[in-house]
């Protein structure tokens, strides 16, 4: 099972985009399958690679527990929590969230999916799919990570005959749009209904992209010199681009309109103030370009920023390994959670059913085969 994420495909002209609206996913797998939202991970890693030795991995997780236990040791206090079950001489790290959807706010106007239906292009083998995510593996100072996250984009220029976009009927753009419909949620289609009871099925599919060929993409306003912003998403999203080994970044920012009299929500930062204008034509969509966009290969971006936070890395990795050892005492399955109001690391033994699991016959993926005497 190779799948395919969305082409780069920015068009000619820069178009002028309408705000985004309707909730969309927070966690896809988990919405689709609640009861084992990482048993997808382990067939995907099973059907590419059926020889998989799963019990050599020490940490089998998605990005955001990792990124959460950084964020803690570099001084952010926001709350989270995710779960943490032991198989064998593995650690499940199961990311846990309140919902598994948001809801629209309407009080902040975002342009992420008006980009990527205008900026991205759906290959022909991967009609009808709405995310696409890799798996990585690499050891981190003697520990075996295996690493599931999103990816945006591949750069074609990078990809020897990239494949067409997915055009019967369609043109590019409503393909995309499709897609983004599909993740929005706002018309789900019947290839995405899911149930609690369902099961993972594995459709063979897509075509291997070079890992060194994908993205991930963030956008973001371009701030008005009175608000004294200056570009910074690639440097906010290097932890995350490190846990995931990301080989690639497009950061995209998009031209503040002053005379709409909207102001950035309270939220996203201290703002100087400023005159507020008219809003007579408020309740029209708030059109905008993205006129400054970049393209970062991150190979080089890694490696020094892996050797500027080093001493963060070790704590993080001396966090972890507390983690599992203290689930392990507790039982083998356990809550880890912080609360923005505390500064303690909390990990509690779970209820029954209260962690996500996998069923039995995944358990097995990470036990040694016993030998008879």
């Amino acid at each position: 099972m190779k799948g395919i994420p969305p082409i780069w495909n920015p068009p000619a002209t820069v178009p002028s985009l309408e705000p985004d609206s309707g909730p969309r996913y927070v966690d896809q797998n988990a919405d689709r399958n609640p009861v084992s939202p990482l048993a997808a991970l382990i067939h995907a890693v099973h059907t590419g690679h059926p020889k998989f030795d799963f019990t050599s991995i020490n940490v089998l997780t998605d990005r955001r527990p990792i990124r959460k236990l950084y964020g803690l040791v570099a001084g952010d206090r926001s709350s989270f929590e995710f779960g943490v079950t032991i198989l064998g001489s593995t650690a499940l790290f199961t990311r846990m969230e309140k919902e598994s959807r948001d809801e629209p706010n309407n009080q902040i106007r975002e342009y992420r999916r008006a980009f990527e239906t205008a900026y991205l292009k759906i290959p022909v083998s991967a009609k009808g799919s709405t995310s696409h995510h890799r798996v990585v593996q690499y050891v981190f100072r003697g520990m075996n990570f295996l690493v599931r996250s999103a990816v945006d984009a591949y750069l074609p220029d990078q990809v020897s005959e990239p494949e067409p976009a997915s055009g019967v009927g369609k043109t590019g753009s409503e393909e995309l749009t499709d897609f983004v419909k599909a993740m929005s949620l706002d018309e789900p289609a019947t290839y995405f209904q899911s149930t609690i009871t369902s099961s993972v099925v594995v459709i063979p599919g897509g075509r291997q992209i070079p890992h060194a060929a994908t993205a991930e993409l963030s956008t973001r306003r371009t701030m008005p010199k009175w608000a004294g912003a200056k570009s910074y998403l690639c440097a906010k999203k290097m932890p995350d681009l490190w846990i995931s080994q990301t080989a690639n970044f497009i950061e995209a920012y998009h031209t503040y309109n002053e005379d709409t009299g909207f102001r950035p929500h309270a939220s996203q930062g201290n703002w100087r103030s400023a005159p507020r204008r008219s809003t007579k034509a408020s309740s029209q969509p708030q059109l905008t370009r993205f006129n400054d966009i970049k393209i970062k290969p991150l190979k080089e971006e890694l490696v020094a920023w892996e050797t500027a936070n080093a001493r963060l890395l070790s704590k993080l990795l001396t966090l972890i390994k507390k983690v599992i050892e203290a689930t392990t005492d507790l039982g083998g399955t356990c809550i880890v959670s912080h609360d923005e109001l505390s500064r303690v690391l909390n990990v509690s033994r779970a209820k029954k059913g209260e962690v996500p699991g996998l069923p039995e016959k995944l358990q097995k993926c990470f036990m040694q085969p016993t030998r008879a005497d």
